[in-house]
């Protein structure tokens, strides 16, 4: 579980334990070096300043530590904002070790050539407002997996950029719920059946 741009907040934690509360084991890991951004110039300047190899490198330990645990016979990725791109990121760069990954609204390749290495199912999550990750992204991201013959799914809800995220002032409560029940749905069939 990768967090967003804010970095390892009490909100990530909080959707560490509704994935935990499912029976899945549950690593959230922290790009931000023990740093949470309190103002969007912090979560600005934490995003901007995050180290791309020290950001690979904890991802592929995690997937690794994940992989090695005793509980987990599948492993997903999953993000938002910041942390969905490196969701996805994490998920090409590890190949067959990641058997599902959920982006929301986070950063998507849009060419075949960009996706090689990437095995698992992806699921991305967009705003139609968000004019970061546009729906039109979305529409190149879909088509660049069709290309490549991976299996992806995009889904638009009627908001914008971070809507999932309650503690936030573009929480859509509706949207956020739907694509919660989509992510679970997605796991679930990604993985065959829940950790235990």
């Amino acid at each position: 579980m990768v967090h967003e741009w804010w970095g390892l907040n009490d909100h990530i934690r909080h959707e560490a334990h509704r994935f935990a509360d499912l029976g899945y084991v549950v690593l959230a890991v922290d790009l931000y070096r023990n740093r949470v951004a309190t103002t969007r110039d912090e979560a600005a300047e934490y995003m901007q300043g995050a180290d791309p190899d020290h950001c690979q490198q904890v991802l592929a330990f995690a997937v690794d530590y994940l992989r090695d645990h005793q509980n987990v016979t599948k492993v997903g990725t999953i993000g938002w904002c910041f942390g969905g791109g490196w969701s996805l990121k994490a998920a090409k760069a590890a190949g067959a070790k990641v058997d599902a990954c959920v982006v929301y609204y986070g950063q998507l390749f849009t060419k075949a050539t960009e996706l090689e290495g990437l095995t698992a199912p992806v699921l991305a999550i967009i705003a139609d407002q968000d004019k970061w990750i546009t729906p039109a992204m979305g529409s190149e991201f879909k088509a660049a997996m069709t290309e490549a013959g991976k299996k992806a799914t995009v889904l638009v809800y009627p908001a914008d950029h971070a809507f999932a995220n309650p503690t936030g002032d573009r929480h859509h409560e509706e949207s956020a719920r739907k694509a919660w029940e989509k992510t679970k749905s997605f796991f679930e069939t990604s993985f065959g059946s829940r950790q235990e």
